[in-house]
């Protein structure tokens, strides 16, 4: 799940793993503009990030663990079991919609081995108190480690159901390393059980080179 920016209008709200795994199931982000300026998966839906000055839907967890690093950009927060079986149920309902459409935005260069599609949409058409949480949960963060949304007033959420099948190879990647382009803030849920699948382990490069 991605917070991309972008200055045009919009409709508002208010209107790395390893090539182990069997199966896994994560919910994640998607490209932003094309260099034309335009939406790969058709018009985009934006999200007001405040309302009358104040910041709206704000979500800060009972229980996470922030990751550490002397380079502040490399920081990342944990939070620990914070989608309930109930939640994953949805998540897995609202990507398997037949309008869900399939992600072809890939760089060419980019090798990978999963599908995915995008269903922001129907996530928040199905599950608008989840989908609120889980935007709110990425404006908590930043607010907390990065402010990267500090001067932004509207954000684009693009949410990703992303699922990884296949026997192990021996290419280290299951994707290569690479950033979110134009990518504010970006969310990554496994929605798979941690036993119920084979390595699928997200790597971060490292605060320092002896790391």
């Amino acid at each position: 799940m991605v917070f991309c920016r972008e200055e045009s209008s919009s409709d508002s709200e208010d209107s790395v793993s390893s090539n182990e795994s069997l199966e896994r199931y994560t919910i994640a982000g998607c490209w932003a503009r094309d260099e034309w300026g335009l939406w790969p998966n058709g018009r985009r839906m934006g999200y007001q990030l405040r309302k009358g000055g104040r910041a709206r839907h704000i979500f800060e967890p009972e229980v996470y663990q922030v990751r550490e690093s002397p380079d502040e950009e490399l920081r990342y927060v944990v939070v620990p079991n914070f989608l309930a079986d109930t939640d994953i149920a949805a998540v897995h309902a609202a990507g398997s919609l037949p309008t869900a459409a399939q992600c072809e935005d890939r760089d060419d260069e980019l090798e990978f081995h999963h599908v995915a599609h995008r269903f922001e949409g129907e996530l928040r058409s199905s599950s608008r108190p989840l989908y609120r949480r889980l935007l709110g949960v990425m404006a908590w963060a930043d607010q907390e480690l990065w402010g990267s949304m500090g001067d932004v007033s509207q954000v684009f959420p693009e949410v990703e159901y992303i699922r990884y099948d296949g026997a192990p190879t021996s290419k280290e990647f299951a994707i290569d390393p690479h950033v979110d382009n134009r990518s504010l803030v970006t969310l990554v849920c496994l929605l798979s059980p941690q036993g119920s699948f084979q390595g699928g382990i997200s790597g971060f490069d490292p605060a320092s080179d002896d790391q």
